[in-house]
């Protein structure tokens, strides 16, 4: 499943018009917060899991970057 999402990942870098619309800090921000609210309906330790998923998109952004990067240079 991760395989598959990371593809989503690049495909989606040809459409982000800038630097912001890839970072998108407050989807960012949004994002870890449902999964804090996840993590602590399942019992879960909730800065252990927004750990975990914030390891993981802040890795997609930055390939995503050097993706739309590479776009960039191209148009």
């Amino acid at each position: 499943m991760l395989g598959k999402r990371f593809k989503y990942v690049i495909e989606a870098s040809r459409f982000k018009t800038s630097e912001i619309a890839v970072r998108s800090p407050d989807r960012f921000k949004a994002m870890l917060e449902m999964r804090r609210e996840w993590a602590q309906s399942e019992g879960l330790n909730p800065d252990a899991i927004a750990k975990m998923y914030s390891d993981l998109v802040n890795h997609f952004i930055e390939e995503e970057m050097k993706q739309w990067e590479i776009h960039q240079r191209t148009i």
